[in-house]
């Protein structure tokens, strides 16, 4: 994923996961990582059609990104809560 991001930068938007992935292959350090999801312009979780049942009306928010960086152990509770309290 990172070499294709590299390749496309023009056309290609970064997400949160591509951050962690970043700091976990070495290219930016702990604490640039942690500024860079602490400033992320985060989106909730959307339902298109609140009356659908169909799964294609949720659209995922990008702190889902985070949610599964700590499920892989490529942060920590701790860099999870430091996030979360810089976002607030």
């Amino acid at each position: 994923m990172l070499v294709r991001a590299r390749h496309t930068r023009g056309l290609h938007q970064q997400t949160p996961w591509e951050v962690v992935l970043r700091y976990a292959a070495g290219e930016m350090s702990h604490r640039a990582m942690l500024d860079a999801l602490a400033s992320w312009p985060w989106r909730p979780d959307r339902v298109l059609d609140p009356d659908s049942r169909e799964p294609e009306q949720f659209v995922a928010g990008n702190w889902h990104d985070l949610d599964r960086a700590v499920r892989f152990g490529y942060l920590t509770d701790d860099d999870y809560d430091d996030v979360l309290a810089r976002v607030r």
